[in-house]
């Protein structure tokens, strides 16, 4: 992961081709936009992964957002989406993950809530991010 000179707020990953069993092709592409202001913050995550020997393609785009509403109230959260394509079929997934935490002036206590929804056809995994689909979690 590298950080872009002119814009600080831009992160990018670099473009990684592999050569697999010597014929064919995996291409994995990754790139993310970063955009802090005081006490919000909100981005960009896309990945696209071309597997040639799977004739399979995966285009997966996040929204990603933090906002602090002050010392004690913080809030997280994705929205994110994919898209699949193969010659057979097309699939386009959707999930949501949540998280809202609050913290005493003492950091005594603190309550987190977190909010998780991935439906059954959402697949981010071609990169390795997904622990399941299909799942919901309060």
């Amino acid at each position: 992961m590298a950080h872009c000179p002119r814009f600080p707020c831009i992160t990018y990953l670099l473009h990684i081709q592999a050569l697999i069993s010597g014929v064919h092709k995996k291409s994995d592409n990754a790139g993310r936009v970063l955009f802090p202001a005081g006490n919000w913050s909100a981005g960009l995550l896309s990945t696209y992964v071309k597997r040639p020997f799977l004739d399979r393609t995966v285009l997966v785009n996040c929204l990603e957002y933090t906002l602090s509403l002050n010392s004690s109230i913080n809030i997280k959260g994705i929205v994110l989406g994919s898209s699949i394509r193969t010659d057979e079929e097309k699939s386009n997934g959707s999930g949501i993950w949540d998280n809202i935490s609050y913290a005493t002036a003492d950091n005594r206590w603190s309550y987190n809530m977190t909010l998780i929804h991935f439906d059954d056809r959402v697949d981010i995994n071609d990169m390795g991010y997904m622990q399941r689909n299909d799942f919901e979690m309060m």
